[in-house]
């Protein structure tokens, strides 16, 4: 986090940092050429023109996968709606849709309730309570831009939507949020555009970062409430004489990747980790990590049960 004696520039550290590894690998590459002898550089030439004639067959194929992906994602919509619906509690599973669960599970089911104490609940949640939230918190591909200023918010998340444009090599991520006190918006969007490698005949180019697929071309504004926006730090600075000045300093948040009005870490960051793939299958991923989420709650509960019995059954041992 950016304390309050950080100056607001110090938030571009980390791009300043990267830009400046990319330009000393690009004079790297250049002094290695100029040493070269005249027949080894028109090899390493000839091979920098093939690999540009061969990244255009790849990107050929790239974007015939995109419209394969494009034409199957309008056969999962349906599935998707489902599955959003049944986690935010506007759908309710019928019993063929359940039934397959073995008796087994009901068992180890009704074991958990009785560990947790969900029987006790005098009201059953609606849906699947925390399901985006924990996949937030335990996916390589956001966890590391979370910040705890973010969780309380990050609750409220209820839906995530990945979806491919029509027209264009477009790609959209929708988070949708219910009611809370940090903002009125109910859905955050970021769009992502397909950038092609061009690679210059004249100069060799270390591929950095290894993403060049896709950046992000937009994010949105976000309506925060008064004194609830986590991306900024209000504080105030004591000038000379009896003038104060309000100073406003950056902070690490994961609701930097929607601000386009400068460059963030985060959004560095999950432009370098971004693969479209992942988020095609975003629900299994959501589903195994609340399996594992609750497997290890399950386990943490019970290991705490026993060794509460344990403490009871020795104070009553010593009390005879």
């Amino acid at each position: 986090m950016i304390s309050e004696n950080d100056s607001v520039e110090s938030s571009w550290t980390h791009v300043d940092s990267i830009k400046s590894v990319i330009e000393y690998f690009k004079l790297k590459q250049k002094n290695k050429l100029t040493n070269m002898s005249l027949q080894v550089k028109k090899r390493v030439r000839a091979l920098k023109n093939l690999m540009v004639s061969q990244n255009e067959i790849e990107s050929k194929f790239k974007d015939e996968v995109y419209l394969l992906r494009l034409k199957y994602q309008k056969e999962y919509e349906p599935y998707f709606n489902k599955l959003t619906n049944i986690v935010q509690g506007k759908y309710e599973p019928t019993k063929g849709e359940y039934s397959s669960s073995s008796e087994e599970e009901d068992v180890e089911g009704s074991k958990l309730n009785e560990i947790l104490k969900l029987e006790s609940c005098e009201q059953v949640p609606k849906g699947i309570p925390g399901f985006w939230y924990v996949f937030m918190k335990m996916s390589p591909k956001f966890r590391c831009i979370v910040q705890p200023c973010d969780d309380q918010i990050l609750k409220h998340l209820s839906g995530i939507r990945y979806t491919r444009s029509d027209e264009y090599i477009v790609l959209t991520i929708e988070f949708y949020f219910t009611p809370n006190q940090w903002f009125t918006n109910d859905l955050l969007t970021l769009k992502f555009e397909k950038q092609y490698l061009n690679i210059k005949r004249k100069t060799i180019m270390l591929p950095i970062p290894p993403n060049t697929d896709f950046k992000i071309t937009s994010g949105c504004d976000i309506n925060w409430n008064t004194g609830k926006n986590v991306t900024q730090n209000n504080f105030t600075n004591q000038g000379i004489g009896d003038s104060c000045n309000e100073i406003v300093a950056e902070t690490e948040s994961f609701f930097n990747l929607f601000n386009d009005n400068s460059i963030k870490f985060e959004r560095l960051f999950f432009e370098i980790n971004f693969l479209p793939e992942y988020f095609d299958s975003i629900f299994l991923s959501a589903y195994m990590y609340n399996h594992i989420y609750y497997t290890l709650r399950v386990a943490e509960q019970y290991s705490h049960n026993i060794l509460c019995k344990q403490l009871s059954d020795s104070e009553d041992n010593e009390s005879d």
